[in-house]
């Protein structure tokens, strides 16, 4: 069986780390068995995923940006850049704007922003990338914007571009990606036809658990639990004994 796993609020409940007793688990039962196949699909970009990954578990298949790259050990596999007409709209927005933003290429970024500050703590954790001036951008995978005053009105002003938007209300920031890339894209480019089990808890999720031949959430997401085949709770421990289960 095909597994994927979304990372933050799924399997990172601290935005930095996760359980070494899970992804223990994960590298025996499901990354090391000729039956099952394990998937990250993130929000995160790959850049920003690996710090959370032992080694032993780098080398899985990686969707990161929702469903705008993907690496297979270790090695990128393709990438969906924004369209440059787009881009150059968007660019110019935030700047008039005066928003803050994240614009993130196939490594390297470009992120200016107080309300970003949280983000800003594990981004590039690893110093391996640039923050390049937002002039250096050339071909951004996905792009973040916040500080917004309305919400509503950034979607109007982005409804003519060939661009899906996800919305994150309590962040008060919403991202950007090529039309019709997300990580249910991702997965089936990847997969195909074939069955997978997915974990998530976002609306970003929300695609991936439908098309999932069963459909996990991982918390108390009342928009997320409601599409989900189950709801489980927030802890490593619930995880594994969910995993033991299905693969049993």
């Amino acid at each position: 069986m095909n597994f994927v796993f979304d990372m933050d609020g799924t399997v990172c409940f601290d935005g930095q780390t996760i359980d070494k007793k899970l992804t223990d688990f994960m590298t025996e039962y499901l990354h090391h068995s000729a039956q099952h196949q394990l998937i990250f699909a993130s929000a995160r970009p790959v850049r920003d995923m690996l710090p959370l990954l032992p080694k032993s578990l780098q080398d899985c298949h990686l969707i990161g940006s929702n469903g705008a790259m993907l690496y297979s050990e270790l090695k990128p596999q393709w990438f969906q850049t924004i369209d440059k007409a787009d881009f150059s709209y968007i660019r110019e927005y935030v700047y008039q704007k005066k928003l803050d933003y994240l614009f993130d290429e196939q490594w390297n970024y470009s992120c200016v922003g107080e309300t970003l500050m949280t983000l800003r703590q594990r981004l590039d954790s690893h110093k391996q990338a640039k923050n390049l001036p937002i002039t250096a951008v050339t071909n951004p995978v996905k792009i973040l914007v916040s500080n917004y005053l309305n919400e509503q009105e950034v979607l109007a002003d982005f409804s003519s571009l060939t661009v899906d938007c996800n919305i994150y209300p309590s962040e008060r920031c919403l991202d950007v990606t090529r039309k019709g890339v997300n990580k249910a894209s991702a997965i089936e480019r990847l997969l195909g036809e074939s069955d997978y089990v997915a974990f998530g808890n976002d609306r970003n999720d929300i695609k991936m658990l439908e098309r999932a031949n069963y459909g996990i959430c991982v918390g108390n997401s009342q928009e997320v639990s409601k599409i989900a085949d189950r709801v489980i709770k927030e802890s490593p421990e619930v995880i594994i004994e969910m995993l033991r289960e299905i693969v049993a």
